[in-house]
C-alpha cells in the first residue's frame, strides 16, 4: 500500500525552512571537513588506520579513504575544542568499499572521545549511521551532543564501527553549535499550542421569547481530546480481580493504551509450542469495553535478548517461517481491535537486525511491512526507536530509514519516539532539535514510551510539565503515551512513578495530579457564555475534540450538541426554542344543531398557522373546520361548523404564532374532493411556502381529515362515505430558515372520547394539530401542554365495533431551520 504524502507538503517544506534557518549562521568547528585542500593532515588522524585523499566525493572533488584498519574503532578522528555544555549538531556522510563478510549489512558510527582534566576517560556514541552495503552508495551519518559542564583537556570525534576488514570513505564532515533556546521558550510554546492545538468555534445563537435571557447561559463542555494521550498498562492489573481502582484511574486518564508486555512474541510464546493469545485477547477485550484505543507493541523486537530463545537455533529458513506464522497469527487475531502495530521494535537503535541477518534477508522487515498491511489494512504500522529525543544518536538514521521506506511506497504511517530520558533537568533543544528532524520526513511523531526520572517528587512533576508542554506544541506530534508512570506494586523505576500501590493501595502522587490536571483540565476547554441578545454570534477558540454544548435556562438544559471540533473550527448553531412562539386561541361554544358556526382570531401581532375543530360531546357529530376572512374586522378566522344531529356545541382552535423575524402565510381557497370513500383533495402550497396547518370540512360529517403532505407541499383533505366531498383548506407560510415536518401517533382506542396524541421533537414547535382516520368518525383535535411539553391532541368519535380503528393525531412541526455544527 504505497504511503500518500501529499498532504505532507506544506508541513514539511515549513518544517524544512525552518530547521535549515537554524544552521546557516552557526559556527563550523570542524577543519577541512570536505578534504579538498593538502593541509587536511594537519587536523585528521588515524588511530589504527591509514588514511589517503580520492576523487570519489560526496560533495566538491575530494573524500577521505579510510582502509587497513586493526579495530572496529579505528577510523579518522579530529580533536576540538568545544564550549562547556554547548549544544552541537554533527553532520557527515560515508561510503563502504567493500561489504562486511557474513553481514548482510553493517553501519559506521559517529563517536566523542574526552579526557577531563582529573585524567577521567570516556567514549560517547554521537550518532548511529544507518545499515549499509556498498549498492548504498553515500548515506548520512550524524548525531548531536551537549558538551560537559566541567574541564575537558582533550576532546576528539572519530568515525568507527563496521568490521576492521572494511573500508570506508568519509566526506562533507561537520560539526555546528546551535544556539540555546530563549528563556521564555515555554510562553513560545504555549502559543503555538494555541496554534496548533486549538480552533475557533462560533456560536451562531437564537434564544426563543420563551427563555428569559437574563437566565439563559450557554455551557461549552469539552468531553475529549482529538489530540491523543495515553500510557502503557499491565495486563494483569487491567484483569486482576482487585484493581477496580488502577482501572478507573486508566479508563479517567487515558484515551489511548499500549499492553506493556503481553502481546510481545517472547512472552506470548516463551515456548515453541506453548503460545498465549489468551492473555493478551482478554487484556485487549476489557481495554476496547473501556473505549479506548490500542497500540500493539510488538509484533517482533529484534533486538537478539528480546528474542525468543527457540528460534535461536533454527536455520535462515526456519526463522523465515517462524516469522511469517507470527505475523500471521498475531495480526490476524487483533485484526480490527488494534490501531497502530510497532512492526520491528528498536531495529536502529537497539541493533534490532537480528531478523535480518539470522534469516540473510535484509529486506525481511520490509516483507513484514507489506504483509500486515494486507492482513489488516486499516491498522496503522511504525517503527518504535530510542535515543531520539533523550539523545539523538539514532535521529538521523532514523530519517534515513523512514524516507527510505517512503520512497519503496511501503504502508509506513508513523514514526514512534520512546523517550525514556535520565535523571535531570530535561534538555528541551535536544528534544526540539531532534523533532524537527523528525518532521522533515512529513510522517505523524508519536511519542510512544515517554517516562521522566526525578527522585524529588515536585521537580518530577516540574519536568514533566516542561517536557508536555513542549512536545504538545510541536506541529508534528500527533500523539504521546507514558511508559512507566506506575510501580506496578514494586519499586521498579520509582523516580518516573505518577501513581503507585496495587489494590485499595492505589494512589496518585503530587506529580501525577498535576499532569491529570495539565491533561484534563489546562488542555481542555469549559467556558460559560452569557448571550446578550436574542441572535448573536459568539467566538471563542478551544481546543481540538469533541464537545457537549448546552443551552440552560435558570440551570435546566433546553438544548444540548454533541459537536467535533477540528482543524478548520466549528460553527455551531444553537437554536434555544423553535424560533416560533405559538399559542392556541379558543373559540367560544357555538350553538347546537346543522350549520351553526363559531369563529375563533389571533391575537394581534400573530399569525395564524393552523386551524381545528371539537365537538364538547367528543362525539363525530361536527362539520369540520376551515380558515375564513373577518371582513368586519379585517383578520383571518378560524371557523368551526356544527353538523345535523349533533347534541352539543363545537369549538374552533386556532394556532396563532410569531416570530422576531417576519413570518408570512398564505390560505389557497377551498377546494373539493370528490364524493367517493377516501377520495382525497391536495391543495398545494405556492412555491417558496410551506404547509403548517391544514383543514377538513364536509357538510354532511362524512369526512376522514386531513394532514400536511411535506413531500408536495400541500394539505390533503379525505372524504368519507358518498354524501357528498370534502373540502380542503391550507394555512401556506414562508419565513426565513422555515423548515416543517409531519408527525403522526398511533391510533387511538375505540371507545367515544377515547384521545391519541404526539408531540413534536425537541427545537420544533406545533403549528398545526389536526385528527385524522381512515375510518372517519372522529371528534376533533386540540394543543395542549402539560409537563413542560405540547402535545396535539386527537379525539375519537365513534365507538367502534373492530379493533385498530381509533383516530391519529397529526402536529405540523415547525422551527427556523438550525443545521448541525460545521467543522
Amino acid at each position: 500500500m504505497p504511503f500518500n504524502t501529499e498532504n505532507m507538503t506544506v508541513v514539511r517544506t515549513l518544517v524544512v525552512l525552518v530547521f535549515m534557518h537554524a544552521y546557516i549562521f552557526a559556527e563550523e568547528l570542524i577543519q577541512h571537513g570536505g578534504f579538498e585542500e593538502e593541509g587536511y593532515t594537519a587536523f585528521w588522524e588515524c588511530r589504527g588506520c591509514s588514511m589517503t585523499r580520492v576523487q570519489d566525493s560526496h560533495g566538491g572533488t575530494y573524500a577521505l579513504k579510510v582502509e587497513n584498519r586493526v579495530a572496529e574503532y579505528a577510523g579518522p578522528r579530529q580533536a576540538l575544542s568545544v564550549t562547556k555544555n554547548a549544544f552541537y549538531e554533527v553532520e557527515s556522510y560515508v561510503k563502504l568499499l567493500n561489504d562486511e563478510e557474513g553481514s548482510v549489512h553493517t553501519r559506521v558510527e559517529v563517536w566523542r572521545n574526552i579526557i577531563f582534566t582529573d585524567g577521567t576517560k570516556r567514549w560517547h556514541k554521537i550518532g548511529n549511521g544507518p545499515y549499509l552495503t556498498t549498492a548504498d552508495g553515500w548515506k548520512k551519518v550524524g548525531g548531536s551532543f551537549r558538551a560537559p559542564d566541567q574541564d575537558v583537556e582533550y576532546f576528539a570525534i572519530y568515525f568507527r564501527g563496521p568490521d576492521p576488514a572494511v573500508s570506508f570513505l568519509v566526506d562533507s564532515v561537520s560539526i555546528k553549535l546551535i544556539p540555546e533556546m530563549s528563556d521564555t521558550w515555554k510562553d513560545e510554546a504555549e502559543e503555538k499550542i494555541q496554534q496548533n492545538r486549538m480552533a475557533d468555534i462560533i456560536l451562531d445563537t437564537f434564544i426563543g421569547d420563551e427563555y428569559h435571557l437574563n437566565d439563559t447561559e450557554i455551557q461549552v463542555q469539552q468531553e475529549s481530546s482529538e489530540f491523543p494521550f495515553g500510557a502503557m498498562v499491565k495486563a494483569d492489573l487491567i484483569l486482576g480481580e482487585n484493581e477496580q481502582k488502577y482501572r478507573d484511574f486508566v479508563s479517567e486518564m487515558w484515551d489511548w493504551t499500549t499492553i506493556s508486555n503481553a502481546m510481545k512474541w517472547r512472552m506470548m510464546q516463551w515456548h515453541k509450542d506453548s503460545l498465549d493469545y489468551e492473555t493478551p485477547t482478554q487484556t485487549v477485550a476489557e481495554l476496547l469495553k473501556m473505549g479506548k484505543k490500542i497500540r500493539g507493541h510488538n509484533v517482533v523486537w529484534g533486538v537478539e535478548k528480546n528474542v525468543p530463545y527457540w528460534l535461536k537455533d533454527m536455520s535462515a529458513e526456519e526463522v523465515k517461517a517462524e516469522v511469517d506464522t507470527r505475523v500471521k497469527g498475531v495480526v490476524s487475531a487483533f485484526k480490527g481491535s488494534l490501531s497502530h502495530w510497532d512492526v520491528n521494535n528498536e531495529i536502529i537503535a537497539g541493533h534490532g537486525d537480528w531478523f535480518e541477518q539470522n534469516t540473510g534477508d535484509r529486506f525481511l522487515t520490509e516483507t513484514m511491512f507489506q504483509n500486515i498491511s494486507a492482513i489488516d489494512p486499516d491498522v496503522k504500522l511504525f517503527f518504535n526507536e530510542f535515543n531520539v529525543i533523550s539523545s539523538g544518536t539514532t535521529t538521523d538514521a532514523y530519517v534515513d530509514m523512514v524516507e527510505l521506506y517512503k520512497s519503496k511506497g511501503l504502508p509506513l504511517h508513523g514514526i514512534g519516539v520512546q523517550g525514556h530520558l535520565k535523571p535531570g533537568p530535561p534538555d528541551i533543544l535536544k528534544i526540539k532539535e531532534n523533532l524537527d528532524k523528525l518532521a522533515t520526513t512529513g510522517l505523524p511523531v508519536w511519542i510512544t514510551e515517554l517516562d521522566i526520572e526525578a527522585a524529588d517528587i515536585n521537580d518530577r512533576g516540574d519536568y514533566y510539565e516542561d517536557v508536555l508542554t513542549y512536545l504538545f506544541s510541536h506541529p508534528a506530534v500527533e500523539g504521546i503515551m507514558l511508559w512507566v508512570w506506575h510501580d506496578n506494586g514494586r519499586p521498579w523505576r520509582e523516580d518516573t512513578n505518577l501513581a503507585a500501590g496495587l489494590g485499595d493501595d492505589f494512589q496518585v502522587n503530587e506529580a501525577g495530579n498535576r499532569i491529570q490536571q495539565l491533561i484534563k483540565k489546562t488542555w481542555r476547554t469549559k467556558e460559560v457564555i452569557k448571550p446578550t441578545s436574542q441572535f448573536s454570534s459568539l467566538a471563542l477558540r478551544g481546543f481540538m475534540g469533541d464537545y457537549t454544548i448546552k443551552v440552560l435556562h435558570n440551570g435546566v438544559a433546553v438544548l444540548e450538541k454533541k459537536v467535533s471540533v477540528g482543524k478548520e473550527g466549528a460553527t455551531v448553531n444553537l437554536q434555544a426554542g423553535s424560533g416560533l412562539s405559538c399559542v392556541s386561541r379558543w373559540s367560544a361554544k357555538s350553538g347546537i344543531g346543522n350549520g351553526e358556526t363559531i369563529t375563533v382570531p389571533c391575537a394581534d401581532g400573530e399569525i395564524m398557522t393552523g386551524c381545528s375543530s371539537r365537538a364538547i360531546d367528543k362525539s363525530e357529530y361536527r362539520d369540520g373546520e376551515r380558515f375564513g376572512w373577518n371582513s368586519s374586522t379585517k383578520k383571518r378566522i378560524c371557523k368551526a361548523i356544527n353538523s345535523a344531529g349533533s347534541t352539543a356545541s363545537v369549538q374552533a382552535i386556532a394556532r396563532c404564532c410569531k416570530l422576531p423575524v417576519d413570518l408570512q402565510c398564505s390560505y389557497p381557497p377551498a377546494q373539493a374532493s370528490g364524493t367517493g370513500e377516501n377520495e382525497q383533495i391536495s391543495i398545494p402550497c405556492p412555491t417558496g411556502k410551506i404547509p403548517t396547518g391544514c383543514t377538513c370540512l364536509a357538510y354532511n360529517m362524512a369526512f376522514d381529515g386531513s394532514f400536511p403532505d411535506m413531500s408536495a407541499s400541500s394539505c390533503v383533505a379525505q372524504n368519507d362515505g358518498i354524501r357528498g366531498g370534502s373540502y380542503g383548506t391550507g394555512a401556506c407560510c414562508q419565513a426565513s430558515g422555515l423548515e416543517c415536518v409531519t408527525k403522526i401517533s398511533e391510533r387511538s382506542g375505540g371507545n367515544l372520547g377515547d384521545k391519541i396524541f404526539i408531540s413534536c421533537e425537541a427545537g420544533y414547535t406545533i403549528t398545526g394539530c389536526n385528527v385524522y382516520n381512515d375510518f372517519g368518525g372522529t371528534a376533533g383535535a386540540y394543543t395542549a401542554s402539560w409537563g413542560g411539553s405540547e402535545y396535539c391532541i386527537a379525539l375519537n368519535g365513534r365507538r367502534r365495533t373492530m379493533s385498530n380503528q381509533g383516530v391519529k393525531a397529526v402536529a405540523t412541526c415547525c422551527r427556523i431551520a438550525n443545521t448541525d455544527a460545521k467543522n
